[in-house]
């Protein structure tokens, strides 16, 4: 997690998270596209959108409110 997190907030090559993160290139690149793969696996249990134009009513609502 350590390493995607790397690598996903300074957006640099796998070379340069797995020096920062002391592991191999080849490790890193295992680990990162290992996790990220699981997130978006996990995507449609977290991530909802509005199946109707109600739906997307409600949510645009909720943002206006929150606007001002």
């Amino acid at each position: 997690v350590a390493c995607t997190r790397f690598h996903l907030v300074f957006s640099v090559g796998y070379r340069d998270t797995a020096a920062a993160m002391g592991v191999s290139k080849a490790w890193c690149i295992k680990a990162v596209n290992s996790t990220i793969r699981e997130l978006c696996s996990k995507c449609p249990e977290y991530v909802k959108v509005p199946q109707s134009a109600e739906e997307w009513e409600l949510t645009d609502g909720g943002f206006g409110r929150a606007k001002g």
